[in-house]
């Protein structure tokens, strides 16, 4: 059978039917999930405003937004040695950058050997976000 039969809502080979304009429906389902994800990254904007511009703060500093990518990157948990490997600056200087981060609410350090984390998933969606980590 041909393609442009399979995606007018023909059937398949194997006797299954196909969706009309079947290879864009998972185009479709993307962009409406990128909307809904947007929608909800502009709720959390709002009602968490003082916590979105502590990011966006962090965000314009070199050291502070290297250990926000990381974290992002490790699923929002890491330690000093992951921080070390990943963050070119010096652990005096990353622990410092990870105490403002902590104070400001952005991350949570606890435990001894000490991670980071961050304190739940509105603010990873926001450093998504802000960081625009989704591209």
């Amino acid at each position: 059978m041909s393609d442009s039969y399979k995606e007018s809502g023909g059937e398949t080979a194997r006797g299954e039917r196909t969706v009309p304009g079947g290879r864009y429906t998972n185009h479709v389902d993307t962009v409406l999930a990128e909307t809904e994800r947007k929608a909800a990254v502009y709720d959390l904007q709002r009602e968490r405003s003082e916590l979105y511009l502590a990011i966006v703060e962090a965000a314009q500093h070199d050291s502070q937004r290297q250990i926000l990518s990381t974290l992002y990157f490790n699923d929002g948990v890491c330690d000093y040695n992951d921080l070390d490997d990943w963050v070119n600056r010096h652990r005096s200087t990353i622990k410092k950058q990870v105490g403002k981060l902590n104070k400001t609410g952005v991350v949570n350090r606890s435990g001894n050997p000490a991670f980071v984390s961050f304190p739940d998933t509105d603010v990873a969606l926001l450093i998504e976000d802000v960081l625009n980590l989704t591209d």
